[in-house]
């Protein structure tokens, strides 16, 4: 296949820009695209409920008054041959528009020999087609608020995405300056530069603090761009999964059965002729068999032919700033630690997601057999209990497309942590194991119960959506926006500690603490055993948090020591694991009083941090 030709089957435009103008227009491109489409289809529905009325009006009538009207449909538009589609065979499937014009010129056939149709027949097709439309048109409603919504997530993303480059273009630039400054200093010293009544002590100072300052840019650039380009895997995974599975399963829901009902309305007609008529059977029953060959997919390749913005991908790509030669994440400048945060963080949100996925299935299998049951057996329920059913399963079904636009942006974001060589396995593996010791082991989804009641089924429900509630404000509570330099203090933490024993630090990253010093509290344990702080010199590193108790103006040393213990541990537990949590810190602090009474100097260290 040539080239032209795949780039017509299928188009990719990769957005250097991230402005959501630019996108909110290709969003509403497609859902004019999507407008045009269905009113197509609902003229269709009411040319052939008109078609059919009046057929059965003049078919008394001679032939010229049924030629005048196969006539007036024939020229009210102009249906052209479907294009070819390299991936389907032309002889094996037809569109709807080939075979209504198909149908107007075989009975343009019938009209010239005479034949008359039943009315009867026809009229049940003129109700059937009314029925459609009126069908296509209340589901179009709903779903196109759908569309609308998806396409507000996008944008969303699409904010996000232009607010990291904001702050990747600003750290980038302050960056600049300070090599600037630096690159001038360092020339200074080298040539011995200095200025009137200047020393050379002062003109080391000062290029030992242009240093300093370029270090701490560079790091933050560094950091600023990583979230630039995890922005940019996210965004682009929820476009591909939009325009790969959202946007063709709400065409699939738009259509809903209006191209299984055509067929069946198309071979009725069909059939009809040909029993009445010996002079034209052999002709309509071909029409029959070119209806049999009606495939909504077909169809719908055949639009995608003509409207490519459909298939239009939008993707973006990195836009480095200045001479920025890095593409791709970096470990370098200590943003190593930012991203073994960041993959916890979202290994933690994947493994609620997919946990929340699993129960809304199991609960739409348990609904789903119960209407089963109830259609089969009236007495089983009632009529207002089999409609709350159906909202029910439609509801979570939107809820399992929410939560697997979720899945996506995190999995994407996770492979791209996995390539730069972040342990993303095994941060998965702990979140997997929380969130199955987080959920109730009394929470039975409507799947696993035996079928009692329509009612009974759907009032169930609301245990396990408690449930998913819960662990959802967890997820968001405890993972949302940790990575943010310097605000990444936990609310609930305390904000003040004092060393227990002496430490001395081991890593560039790490802070050296000695006995009864004051430390200020950046950041409080996130479940690695180590705190950030800043001691009365102004130094910032991680420290163990064993070594030091937590200290507040309005409690006591102890006091505030055993709270923050228990907070510790309470913060880390959700759902059954709660109470849990107060009879483990209390044996964590027996332990703790135990250990100080003996004389033990030093509790254990937490293990290297990742």
């Amino acid at each position: 296949m040539s080239t032209s030709v795949q780039a017509s089957d299928r188009k990719e435009r990769q957005f250097t820009g991230t402005s959501n103008a630019s996108m909110r227009t290709n969003l509403n491109d497609k859902l004019t695209k999507l407008h045009v489409k269905h009113q197509a289809e609902i003229d269709f529905l009411e040319d052939m409920r008109s078609f059919s009325k009046q057929r059965s009006t003049i078919e008394r009538e001679y032939s010229q008054n049924l030629l005048r009207l196969v006539q007036q449909f024939l020229a009210k538009r102009d249906i052209k041959d479907p294009p070819g589609i390299s991936s389907m065979d032309r002889s094996e499937n037809r569109g709807l528009m080939e075979i209504w014009k198909m149908l107007l010129q075989k009975t343009e056939e019938a009209a010239r020999a005479r034949m008359n149709v039943s009315e009867m027949l026809l009229s049940q097709v003129s109700e059937e087609m009314r029925q459609q439309k009126r069908i296509k048109e209340q589901s179009f409603k709903r779903l196109i608020e759908s569309a609308q919504k998806m396409n507000s997530e996008i944008l969303e993303s699409v904010k996000e995405l232009v607010t990291c480059k904001k702050t990747y273009g600003d750290h980038a630039k302050v960056c600049a300056d300070a090599r600037q400054k630096f690159t001038e200093a360092e020339t200074r010293i080298r040539k011995g530069d200095r200025k009137l009544f200047e020393s050379t002590q002062s003109l080391e100072k000062t290029y030992n603090k242009f240093a300093e300052r370029l270090k701490q840019c560079q790091m933050k650039t560094t950091v600023a761009r990583n979230d630039y380009l995890l922005a940019i895997t996210t965004t682009n995974a929820h476009l591909y999964k939009h325009g790969s599975e959202d946007l063709p399963a709400l065409m699939r829901a738009m259509d809903g059965e209006m191209y299984e009902k055509s067929r069946h309305v198309y071979m009725l007609y069909a059939q009809i002729e040909a029993d009445a008529a010996n002079l034209v059977k052999a002709q309509f029953e071909d029409l029959r068999e070119q209806s049999y060959m009606v495939n909504r997919d077909y169809v719908v390749e055949c639009f995608f032919h003509k409207n490519p913005v459909l298939r239009d991908r939008v993707e973006y790509r990195f836009e480095a700033h200045d001479k920025d030669s890095v593409i791709s994440l970096s470990k370098d400048h200590g943003a190593e630690i930012y991203l073994e945060k960041d993959a916890r963080k979202w290994a933690m949100r994947l493994a609620k997601h997919q946990e929340s996925i699993e129960v809304f299935q199991k609960q739409i299998k348990g609904v789903k057999s119960v209407t089963s049951a109830y259609t089969k057996n009236p007495e089983f329920g009632t009529s207002e209990a089999f409609s709350e059913a159906q909202q029910k399963i439609a509801e979570m079904e939107e809820s399992i497309r929410e939560v697997a636009v979720k899945v996506t942006r995190a999995e994407a974001r996770l492979a791209a942590l996995r390539e730069v060589g972040i342990d993303v396995g095994r941060w998965i593996e702990k979140a997997q194991e929380k969130v199955r010791g987080e959920r109730p082991t009394s929470d039975i989804s409507a799947g696993d119960r035996p079928v009692s009641s329509l009612l009974s089924v759907t009032q169930d429900l609301g245990a396990s959506e408690e449930w998913l509630e819960t662990s959802s404000m967890s997820s968001r509570s405890g993972f949302e926006d940790g990575m943010s330099i310097g605000s990444a203090r936990s609310e609930a933490g305390p904000k003040h500690c004092v060393a227990l024993y002496d430490y001395t630090a081991q890593r560039p990253d790490e802070l050296s603490i000695k006995t009864d010093e004051e430390l200020e509290v950046l950041e409080w344990d996130d479940g690695d055993g180590w705190s950030k702080g800043r001691n009365q010199s102004g130094l910032e590193g991680y420290f163990p948090q064993t070594y030091v108790r937590a200290v507040s103006p309005s409690s006591s040393p102890r006091s505030s020591s055993i709270q923050q213990v228990q907070l510790m541990i309470n913060s880390h537990l959700t759902g059954p694991l709660q109470d849990l949590g107060s009879e483990v810190s209390r044996t964590y602090m027996i332990e703790i009083n135990f250990k100080r009474v003996h004389g033990q100097k030093q509790l254990g260290v937490p293990r290297t941090r990742q």
